[in-house]
């Protein structure tokens, strides 16, 4: 099972379990620490190789995936 957290870093109980988590990613391969940005990265290229693998297969054209996309 995976968990995601949300640490405020402007707090000292947010940095300092920041702090902790980095400690522990040097001994445990098991930890990824992320931030807000790479989350939107990753989550980005997530729904393009969607919206690519959707149009490919014809599941979704150009109108659809703007408007899902609320660009329409």
């Amino acid at each position: 099972m995976k968990y995601i957290l949300e640490i405020d870093d402007s707090t000292n109980v947010g940095q300092n379990l920041i702090g902790l988590i980095k400690a522990l990613l040097k001994k445990d391969k098991g930890l990824n620490l992320f931030s807000e940005a790479e989350i939107e990265k990753r989550e980005d290229a997530l729904l393009g190789k969607m919206i690519h693998e959707s149009m490919k297969s014809g599941l979704a054209d150009d109108k659809k995936v703007l408007a899902t996309l609320g660009l329409k």
